[in-house]
């Protein structure tokens, strides 16, 4: 995994790591503690129960406090002030947690003996603040990236082609509409190798091919102690044509949109994105076999709000009520190719698929606008890779009726990640003068799970055909995703 880094103050950070209350950086080691009678041990790194998430950020806050206040035997750069300059208003923040932190303890901090920055909250609330002033939506970018472009993968392949499409087609989540190509299937060969499904062969009349694809999906996060629990829903358009070159090649372009929406629990937030893009594909096939392929670019435009509220029990001391919002952008690059045999094993028509998936995704740098409580982080660049190999096949049988065609098939496939690491999201808050950088860890990705779906399609008079699919994955670690998949198609 390759993180890249930009800006003069990541310059000097080629390593973080934490040593009890020392926090070390190369370049530049800085003493959390032991300054103005601060004991080791103690303060905001030290709450009972921090996570590892955590603990980079309130190392990181504690140093600021010490710093800003002139704890260090230095001048002050900014005292605490909740209506002052954003270095000020900072102070003040970093002051609140970091005096609560030391009462709760048991030891009065000397900056302030008589609680007046105490919020007289528990552990627990105190390290619910700290996790919300942490770059964790950043998690969330990077699960919206790679799942919007593995929604491109999917969706800018199964065009139909295999089945001989013509004309017009219409599916959801990038999902085959399974045609009256597939009830022809017990000759063993595929529709597209002699004319396909519109109708009689007609040489290579109808050439062209126009097609648009729906999808929605959603699923949940859970809470651990590298992320917060946010659920998403997503929805996606996928529109363009294609050219069948002979009876074996086809080629073809579409353009793409995506709309994700992901919502933290507890009211901590929530994150947007609006993903367009293009894709070329192409397809080739001979008698039971086929190969396929596409590449695909998308620009990725974020919103994101990331709510902040640390309470307060003390009248002196004034709650943490804030919310911090940015839109950063990004792009990401796809590309996968596909290979499947047809075998016949009437009255049922098996065919196993094996497909490698590559992503590249990266999220730009940007700076979060918080006036209020100078807690607006600005946060760099990060660069994500996935590597993904699916096995599996699909089983279908064809039922015919007075009504039309009617296709029934389940889908399985088992997902292997060879990539997609856990790449560290690097840091500082905007309103810090001394410009402190600080990493929290990400969680590693699922590398083993499973797509299962079933359906069934219909072909129907006056050339109409339409579907129905669900879809879910097994074994994702804590994470649920499913689609639904309802389709039309009109052949021309």
């Amino acid at each position: 995994m390759r993180v890249t880094r930009k800006g003069n103050q990541l310059k000097n950070l080629l390593r973080y790591r934490l040593l009890g209350d020392v926090a070390v950086m190369t370049g530049c080691v800085v003493l959390c503690a032991g300054y103005a009678g601060l004991a080791a041990g103690q303060g905001l790194p030290s709450v009972p129960g921090i996570t590892e998430l955590q603990k980079p950020v309130a190392s990181t806050v504690q140093t600021v406090c010490i710093a800003l206040n002139g704890l260090g035997g230095k001048p002050a750069l900014a005292t605490p002030n909740p209506n002052g300059t954003p270095a000020e208003r900072l102070s003040n923040s970093c002051t609140l947690m970091v005096s609560t932190a030391f009462f709760n303890q048991g030891t009065p901090p000397p900056f302030d003996p008589n609680g007046n920055f105490n919020l007289k909250i528990t552990d627990d609330q105190l390290k619910r603040g700290i996790q919300a002033i942490a770059p964790v939506q950043a998690n969330a970018q990077k699960q919206i990236s790679v799942e919007a472009s593995k929604m491109s993968l999917v969706g800018s392949r199964l065009l139909d082609l295999r089945g001989g499409a013509r004309g017009l087609v219409i599916g959801m989540n990038g999902q085959e509409a399974q045609q009256a190509a597939d009830g022809h299937a017990s000759t063993g060969v595929l529709a597209g190798d002699r004319g396909g499904a519109a109708g009689p062969d007609d040489g290579l009349s109808g050439r062209w091919g126009g097609f648009v694809n729906l999808g929605y999906a959603w699923g949940d996060v859970d809470q651990t102690p590298l992320q917060n629990a946010y659920n998403y829903g997503s929805f996606s358009v996928l529109a363009g044509a294609d050219y069948r070159i002979s009876d074996k090649f086809v080629l073809g372009g579409a353009f793409s949109y995506s709309d994700t929406h992901s919502d933290y629990e507890q009211s901590l937030g929530n994150v947007k994105a609006r993903t367009t893009g293009v894709a070329a594909y192409a397809t080739y096939y001979v008698d039971t076999w086929y190969v396929d392929g596409f590449i695909a670019y998308g620009s990725v435009d974020y919103d994101s709000t990331r709510n902040i509220l640390i309470p307060s029990n003390n009248p002196t001391a004034k709650a943490i009520n804030t919310s911090a919002m940015a839109s950063p952008n990004g792009e990401q690059w796809s590309a996968s190719i596909g290979v499947g045999r047809s075998f016949e094993m009437a009255p049922i028509t098996v065919t196993p698929t094996a497909r490698l998936g590559y992503i590249h995704v990266k999220n730009k740098a940007f700076t979060e606008n918080e006036p209020n409580n100078g807690l607006g982080l600005s946060v760099d660049s990060r660069t994500i890779e996935s590597l993904q190999s699916a096995l599996g096949g699909k089983l279908s049988t064809v039922v015919n009726s007075s009504v039309g065609v009617f296709v029934p098939y389940v889908t399985a496939n088992w997902l292997h990640e060879f990539k997609n690491d856990n790449p560290s999201i690097v840091s500082k808050y905007v309103a810090d003068p001394l410009n402190t950088i600080f990493a929290i860890p990400t969680a590693t990705p699922t590398r083993d799970y499973a797509i299962l779906a079933i359906g069934r399609s219909a072909t129907l008079p006056n050339n109409l055909s339409g579907f129905a699919q669900f879809s879910g994955a097994v074994g994702l670690k804590n994470e649920s995703n499913y689609g639904i998949v309802l389709g039309v198609r009109k052949q021309f």
